[in-house]
């Protein structure tokens, strides 16, 4: 069984980094070692670990984001993040059905959005999913039956 995931992001300057994901976003430094004859193995994460991977077509490279940091208020930590240096591409969050974000880049121009997801829109999403769902069984079901 699986039981960790590590990510690796391309950094310039690992201490430069570290600042960055350390103090303005948060996260927590979990290793940090010189293995003799290889790199620096620095390691960070958000103090929560739901970690998931989103399997997404490439997109043209304006819309194009490699992280989303989920929030459960997206115009706090927007405030927040802004307070520490955090340059953000929008002057405020950006609303949607969907959610709210707002995105910025690391100092190495790896893409972050900062994201709530609209709990509305998600429970419609998830309802309708079920509905199909079920609708399909049953007629799965049914064309079983008159066989």
């Amino acid at each position: 069984m699986i039981k960790k995931l590590t990510l690796f992001v391309t950094v310039k300057d690992q201490d430069k980094a570290l600042e960055f994901y350390g103090k303005a976003l948060g996260f927590g430094k979990l290793a940090d070692y010189s293995p003799p004859g290889n790199p620096r193995w620095l390691t960070v994460a958000p103090k929560v670990q739901n970690i998931e991977i989103a399997l997404y077509p490439p997109q043209p490279e304006e819309r194009a984001v490699t992280w989303t940091l989920e929030t459960d208020d997206c115009r706090k930590d927007f405030d927040d993040l802004k307070s520490r240096g955090i340059q953000f591409k929008e002057a405020e969050p950006k609303e949607s059905p969907w959610g709210t974000a707002a995105t910025f880049s690391d100092p190495d121009g790896n893409k972050f959005s900062l994201y709530q997801p609209n709990p509305v829109y998600v429970g419609v999403v998830k309802a309708g999913i079920s509905f199909i769902k079920n609708k399909l069984g049953n007629q799965q079901a049914s064309k079983s039956s008159e066989q």
